[in-house]
């Protein structure tokens, strides 16, 4: 009743849409999953409100006490908004949010990989629509790259797959980057990480992309040492890309 009042009738809107957000923080999975499948539905149909069931969603991440469950909820519905060019300030509003969280989950050494993932899948998505100031971009690196030497090796692997993205985008892959990703090869959770797959696509990407020659000699090298005590898989994986 209340998606269909603010689909027809958003004479209280800011009224209708807390109580709808309200829900996805409902104790309840389906009650909570149906709010933000409602929510969706909302700005598919009315794309002019995604800024704010934006913010009303934060202000629902912000509440206290809310239980890590609706935060998650909340942040999967964010990094599903369908973005344009025209997105320019819910983006930024959007990578504000995520950061805001990592920094969160980073000072209480709680990196739980599976809202990891969805606020690192919200920046991948948002940060192309986004214009960020310099100091702001560098804050937001600076997080990336603690997420790397900190998290699980998988949470690491998405964190230098972003870090790829949004530096490559601005044509500036860092020395800083190419040092983590040389590290992460001797990572001992290499040999049983779900992300080898990835791991080789950022590997195979960063080095071919990489203008010093002599780095690249020294990843390959890596590359071929590490094959000695990997799967069979990440063997074929890594001497293909390599040959």
């Amino acid at each position: 009743a209340v998606f269909d009042l603010l689909s027809e009738k958003p004479e209280q809107e800011q009224v209708l849409l807390s109580l709808l957000i309200n829900k996805i923080g409902d104790p309840d999975r389906k009650i909570a999953s149906k709010a933000v499948y409602l929510s969706r539905s909302l700005v598919t149909k009315h794309p002019n409100m995604k800024l704010v069931v934006t913010k009303e969603i934060e202000k629902l991440l912000y509440r206290p006490n809310i239980a890590i469950k609706a935060q998650y909820f909340s942040v999967c519905f964010l990094n599903q908004l369908i973005l344009t060019k025209q997105d320019g300030e819910l983006a930024t509003r959007l990578i504000s949010i995520y950061f805001s969280f990592f920094r969160a989950f980073l000072t209480k050494g709680e990196l739980e990989a599976k809202m990891l993932s969805a606020l690192l899948t919200g920046v991948n998505r948002a940060f192309p629509y986004a214009k960020e100031e310099d100091e702001q971009y560098n804050e937001q690196i600076n997080t990336l790259f603690r997420t790397v030497h900190i998290g699980t090796f998988n949470t690491s692997v998405q964190a230098l797959m972003l870090l790829y993205q949004v530096m490559e985008s601005r044509q500036s892959v860092s020395d800083r980057f190419y040092s983590a990703l040389y590290a992460k090869l001797l990572d001992p959770n290499l040999k049983t990480s779900g992300k080898q797959a990835v791991f080789l696509n950022i590997l195979y990407k960063s080095v071919k992309s990489d203008p010093s020659l002599h780095r690249v000699k020294a990843f390959v090298k890596r590359i071929v040492q590490v094959c000695s005590f990997q799967q069979p898989s990440f063997v074929c994986g890594a001497l293909f890309m390599i040959s």
